[in-house]
């Protein structure tokens, strides 16, 4: 019988996520211009020259608000090193794409700005934030040589997800699509997409929600971005006779992996995989044949629109992204990061591509896939999940 695992608190959600303003929330300032548009509009002053004053007029701000879908306390210890530097006190809240985007629709509704960094995945900044006119550009954002600089990125185009330059790469991580846990699953016994089909792994995988926005769907798309989307639906559909279990708790997922519960997981989230990895559990990501993708995972940079506090973002957005920040953001999520000067040690060999794997950098394109893939699931996966 299949089953749906969930965590049954949507009422808690939709209170602390869509109607809950905080007491510190700031109406939208009068003259909110960061000094970093202003030098550039100018022209007259140099990098160095608006860097020093885009920092001074952060200092008297002395606060920031970041929204993510990443790990939260990996964030924090990032924004930690940011506040250990400048000074700038920086209030993170976590929650999944579609809670933060439900919370700052409402806040506007109320006329309330109070968010300046989004840091999540880029179909949630691409195909949830942009649209709805929640992020800027970072044209006029971005000041140091050292970001600015296409060739200071692995894609060698500069680190932006989308073509108008909404939305920021910062990893460039295999996305291995599912894990086997190598107590139950020997090396080389699953090698293939297709392989999840056989009658050996019935009831024995869980896989990722992929109707809802998140690694499930990914997963999918990833599929779809390899064989295209007809033959995709041809594998959800014998896929959902494997009596799978599902759930939208990505921690969960992975720890009845480690603990022999379920064999497989499908969908899975790479920073979580990563921690149970390091903590000596007995999983391991699984090279798919078929190749998969190279993707920024949850932490893809966003600047939102009307921010209350708009030179701490724009120094926020720079640090972030520069060869000093990058490394802090790198060694927190330990994954492999976007930029050509990123440290590689303590980063598990999997998580990069390896020697001669099929592979694909995540485009615009491929997260578009995505949106219509949540589509594609819920039509064919959604009955499974009600019964």
């Amino acid at each position: 019988m299949n089953t749906l695992v969930h965590k049954t608190t949507v009422l808690i959600s939709f209170f602390l996520f869509v109607f809950y303003l905080p007491a510190a929330s700031t109406l939208l300032p009068s003259a909110w211009q960061p000094v970093s548009a202003l030098a550039a509009e100018s022209g007259k002053a140099s990098w160095k020259q608006t860097w020093e004053e885009l920092a001074s007029a952060a200092r008297k701000e002395g606060q920031l608000s970041v929204y993510s879908t990443a790990s939260g306390g990996d964030v924090r210890k990032t924004t930690a090193a940011f506040t250990e530097k400048y000074g700038i006190k920086v209030d993170v809240l976590s929650a999944r794409g579609p809670e933060l985007v439900q919370k700052m629709d409402a806040q506007r509704r109320a006329g309330l700005y109070t968010v300046d960094i989004v840091i999540a995945g880029g179909n949630n900044l691409a195909f949830e934030m942009k649209p709805k006119g929640l992020l800027d550009k970072f044209d006029q954002i971005l000041i140091l040589p050292e970001v600015t600089d296409p060739k200071a990125w692995v894609s060698g185009n500069g680190p932006y997800i989308d073509k108008d330059h909404y939305s920021i790469g910062m990893l460039a991580a295999f996305a291995r699509q599912f894990i086997r846990n190598t107590n139950l699953v020997k090396e080389g016994e699953i090698s293939s997409y297709r392989d999840l089909l056989q009658s050996r792994w019935k009831g024995k995988i869980i896989a990722s929600d992929p109707t809802i926005a998140g690694a499930g769907n990914s997963f999918v798309s990833c599929l779809a971005s390899i064989w295209g989307v007809e033959e995709t639906k041809q594998f959800l559909r014998q896929f959902i006779k494997q009596d799978l279990a599902f759930t939208r708790d990505l921690r969960q997922e992975v720890e009845w992996v480690a603990r022999g519960k379920y064999e497989l997981a499908v969908g899975t989230h790479g920073e979580t995989v990563g921690e149970f990895m390091r903590a000596g559990a007995p999983i391991y990501p699984v090279v798919a044949a078929e190749g998969g993708v190279v993707t920024s995972m949850s932490y893809g940079l966003g600047i939102v629109t009307k921010r209350p506090n708009p030179n701490a973002a724009a120094l926020f957005a720079n640090w972030i992204l520069s060869r000093e920040g990058h490394a802090v953001v790198v060694k927190n999520a330990r994954l492999p990061g976007a930029r050509v000067d990123s440290p590689r040690e303590g980063i598990p060999a999997i998580f990069f591509p390896q020697p001669g794997e099929k592979f694909f950098t995540a485009t615009e394109e491929d997260f578009r896939r995505q949106k219509e893939m949540v589509k594609v699931a819920a039509e064919i996966v959604g009955p499974v999940l009600k019964k």
